[in-house]
């Protein structure tokens, strides 16, 4: 729309018009040092974003106290939402989105129904290294990206907090997280309104259970063994392991990332974010024993994740099953 001024003898002249449509020094200067690059790849995307005064591309104009930027790599169904609330908490603000490696999904203007069925078409495709550049000192966002060399090269500058659970669990909390949204495959509504039990725990593991823990888990655990990664696990934040070993790793936490906590803030943290509803929260917290059987221990071990479960530091299913 034109903008138009107007004098006290009549409309402004082309020169006065000029000087209202023509943006102030600074905002030139800005949009001129934005990254070209970054740009170009939002181009023709329905993807609101700021420039800062030195023209870096933001997806929120809002910096936390972190001189950092943060990004939370999680074992999916490994916490996400609680450690991203224990990040808030210390100060630090959402990026808003949830990146992987072929896109981010855009979770800033989403209601909570749209974040629990949100699926692959809502996501913005564009390489995983340039959607962490979205992410502003101050600020975290989570997701899974595969663990390789470009990657670490990619996030050299990046503070990267993995997080991380006995992988039973992550496998009982995904089919319950899916029967709970309607998620799945053609076969998945034959399982999906059964109880838990061990006869729908198979039942997930044959349907969707094996890919998952293949195509979704195993590509981000190398994270765990990086040097420059702090590893935390939900067990260990949760309080599994005794108060002092939780507010231990809340400080951790804190210090890799550049906040300052206090031991009575940790505390404050802890009660504001542990068991409070989160967007995936399934309503009770999940356990494998629940639900595991002979049959499911071979599937298990069948894709090596025995092995896998054991360098993360979980025993084997077999010094449990007769307790169950």
């Amino acid at each position: 729309m034109e903008t138009h001024q107007k004098t006290q003898n009549g409309p402004a002249s082309p020169a006065e018009n000029r000087a209202v449509d023509t943006p102030p020094d600074s905002v030139r200067q800005t949009i001129q040092n934005a990254d070209l690059s970054t740009l170009a790849l939002l181009s023709g995307r329905r993807v609101p974003f700021y420039l800062d005064d030195q023209g870096t591309v933001l997806l929120n104009p809002n910096r936390g106290v972190s001189p950092h930027r943060v990004f939370l790599c999680t074992i999916p169904k490994s916490g996400s939402y609680l450690f991203g609330a224990l990040l808030e908490a210390m100060g630090l603000t959402r990026a808003g989105i949830a990146i992987t490696m072929n896109g981010f999904g855009d979770r800033r203007f989403a209601t909570k129904n749209e974040l629990i069925s949100a699926d692959r078409s809502q996501k913005i495709g564009i390489p995983a290294q340039d959607a962490v550049s979205l992410i502003g000192c101050g600020q975290f966002a989570h997701g899974q990206i595969d663990c390789n060399w470009a990657m670490h090269q990619y996030l050299r500058d990046t503070k990267v907090v993995f997080t991380y659970r006995d992988l039973r669990d992550v496998l009982v909390s995904h089919m319950r997280w899916v029967a709970r949204s309607y998620k799945g495959t053609s076969s998945t509504n034959e399982w999906r309104d059964m109880d838990d039990s061990s006869e729908k725990f198979l039942a997930y593991l044959n349907d969707i259970g094996r890919d998952f823990l293949l195509s979704k888990c195993y590509p981000v655990i190398g994270w765990f063994f990086h040097s420059n990664t702090l590893s935390v696990s939900f067990e260990r934040i949760y309080g599994d392991y005794g108060r002092e070993e939780q507010l231990a790793a809340i400080g951790q936490i804190a210090d890799y990332c550049g906040a300052s906590l206090t031991r009575q803030t940790a505390i404050s943290v802890l009660k504001s974010t542990i068991g409070v509803q989160t967007f995936t929260w399934s309503g009770a917290r999940s356990s494998w024993k629940s639900v595991w059987s002979a049959e499911a221990d071979e599937f298990f071990i069948s894709l090596g994740a025995r092995e896998i479960n054991s360098l993360l530091g979980y025993s084997s299913s077999e010094e449990d099953l007769g307790n169950i």
